[in-house]
């Protein structure tokens, strides 16, 4: 088992290069869901909006 941790004497790089490896994809993941939580938020607020304006429209066309 020490000799497969060893990595033949390779052990510093091969295991520094997962360990980068591992940080890179936990940053995508989290990146990813913070961008998704971002853009749905952008769209529920523009929505809000659009549907705010048309109910606006709608009511000045009643009043007149």
């Amino acid at each position: 088992m020490a000799d497969f941790l060893a990595m033949g004497g390779y052990a510093e790089f091969v295991w520094s290069a997962f360990g980068v490896w591992f940080a890179c994809v936990i940053f995508n993941i989290v990146s990813a869901r913070r961008r998704m939580r971002a853009s749905i938020e952008r769209a529920t607020v523009a929505a809000a909006r659009q549907r705010h304006r048309a109910t606006r429209k709608m009511r000045q066309r009643h009043d007149t």
